[in-house]
């Protein structure tokens, strides 16, 4: 069941007793006879992860349309208010891990019917946006209010833990002594032409503009992407922002320029599967080296292991 909703049957079942309980056996209409509060559930958790259709639902659960609709109608609400008290948030006073022990990640939940504003220009689809904290265990630790698809991720921390939020370049750890500096890939973008359009001249003209200073000041302004334009980062409001600090200075200091090369692509799945080696436990003091070498290959090799 974790390849549909993500969560096994226990865990569903533990969920089915959250509401039960919070509803005191009173269980609602909708989808009770033909379903059940089990698979009620398990058809809102479906169509929350992966935004099936309503028909598909009915087919699957030989019910009609309009009882899938009703059951995700009166289910959505009961699941959020189940789990609501377990969402941490910034003034949970439940004791957390130190951060260096805390994974943060920015997500976009997607919604085909979202609402304006929810477009997201990075993931070319339209939902809202989450920032969420975890051990390295996998348990949450923080869960921001849900923005619009549109909002970048700094302003989304930023919205969530006001003067609290800071950035800074990657730190440095210690090894054998010796201090060692964690480094990032830098990347880039370019704007090109096709060779063969009919109206290069314009084509051109457009490119240049979107690569130009009024163009990414727009795009800081509006989505709070910084602007690589030199003449645009003298300027005092850009120089002052930390987040641009932060990362002009990552750029500058701690990062590695990320090849253009279609070998690059062999990176992203040893460097995943050693993450999750680590978080299950099967990397290990013993077999760290081992284990690095092999990642290493990997990555530096056409087969991905």
């Amino acid at each position: 069941m974790n390849t549909t909703t993500s969560l096994d049957r226990d865990q569903i079942l533990n969920l089915c007793e959250l509401i039960h309980t919070s509803r005191s056996g009173n269980l609602p209409v909708a989808g009770s006879r033909v379903l059940g509060l089990f698979r009620c559930i398990q058809v809102t958790l479906l169509t929350l992860r992966h935004n099936l259709t309503q028909e598909l639902l009915a087919d699957i659960h030989t019910v009609s349309q309009s009882t899938i609709s009703r059951v995700i109608t009166v289910y959505t609400p009961l699941i959020a208010e189940a789990l609501q008290a377990r969402v941490p948030s910034v003034e949970d006073p439940r004791p957390r891990p130190p951060i260096h022990h805390r994974q943060h990640s920015g997500a976009l939940l997607v919604m085909a019917r979202a609402p304006l504003g929810c477009d997201s220009g990075k993931h070319h689809t339209t939902g809202v946006n989450l920032q969420v904290a975890c051990t390295l265990a996998g348990h949450l630790a923080w869960i921001s209010p849900p923005l619009p698809g549109s909002v970048h991720d700094a302003k989304a921390i930023k919205e969530a833990l006001g003067d609290n939020m800071g950035v800074t370049t990657p730190p440095t750890f210690t090894v054998n002594g010796q201090d060692k500096q964690m480094l990032s890939y830098a990347g880039s973008k370019a704007i090109g032409v096709n060779a063969h359009s009919q109206y290069m001249e314009q084509a051109v003209e457009l490119a240049v503009y979107l690569g130009g200073l009024d163009a990414q000041k727009a795009h800081y302004e509006m989505r709070n992407v910084i602007p690589c334009n030199t003449e645009l980062l003298k300027d005092k409001k850009v120089a002052s922002d930390e987040l641009v600090q932060a990362q002009n200075n990552t750029f500058n200091n701690t990062s590695v320029l990320q090849p253009f090369v279609s070998a690059m692509s062999n990176c992203w799945t040893p460097v995943e599967n050693m993450g999750k080696g680590i978080r299950n436990k099967s990397v290990t003091h013993e077999n760290a080296k081992e284990q690095v070498e092999a990642m290493n290959a990997a990555m530096n090799s056409n087969g991905i292991k």
